[in-house]
Formats: structure tokens, C-alpha cells, sequence
């Protein structure tokens, strides 16, 4: 697939330029597939790819196991969102030394 075509490439693409109302819709978009990753990695038996091997060692730190309810595979999901938004456009919480970088 080429990535100028990827809705999900585009959009992260935007967020890494800077467009804050860019990043909602992302992690909107986001959260529904990976959701359905995080079924499929916690429905026993199935083999699972390298980004679904991942995503167990996540839930396995979180202690989300395959008894895990619909609200915890929510939160999960979530979490890996942010994990995923934060790598494309990390949020700068630091103040420069700059006063001029301030906005009042």
C-alpha cells in the first residue's frame, strides 16, 4: 500500500505538523482497530503477527488477560492509542528558557 494513500498515515502526518484538533480524529479513528487487536491477541489458541505479539506484552503489563471485560479491552486499546499518538507527536511539557515562547 502506498503510504500517500493511507488515511492513517496522512493523519498522523498532520499531527506531527502541529495540528492539535488533527490528533482527536486520529486517536477516534484509531481506537476501533485497535480494539480489534486487542480481541484478537486476547482470544486464545489464535497466532498472532509480530504487532499482535506486542500488544500482549502490553496487556500482560497492564494485567489484562482473555477474561478481561469489554471495558478493559476499551481502556487497552486506549492505552495503546496513546502509546501510538505520543510516538508520532510527542507532547512538549517542558518550558523554554525563552519568555517570547509563552503564549498569555
Amino acid at each position: 500500500m502506498d503510504l500517500s494513500t493511507n488515511h492513517f498515515a496522512q493523519l498522523a502526518a498532520q499531527v506531527r505538523a502541529g495540528h492539535t484538533h488533527v490528533r482527536a480524529q486520529f486517536e477516534r479513528e484509531l481506537v476501533p482497530g485497535l480494539l480489534r487487536a486487542v480481541n484478537r491477541v486476547l482470544t486464545p489458541g489464535l497466532p498472532l503477527s509480530p504487532q499482535h505479539r506486542s500488544i500482549a506484552a502490553v496487556s500482560r503489563q497492564m494485567h489484562v488477560t482473555s477474561a478481561a471485560g469489554p471495558e478493559e479491552r476499551l481502556r487497552l486499546a486506549q492505552a495503546l492509542c496513546q502509546r501510538i499518538v505520543n510516538r508520532v507527536a510527542p507532547m512538549d511539557t517542558e518550558v523554554q528558557d525563552d519568555p517570547h515562547t509563552l503564549v498569555a
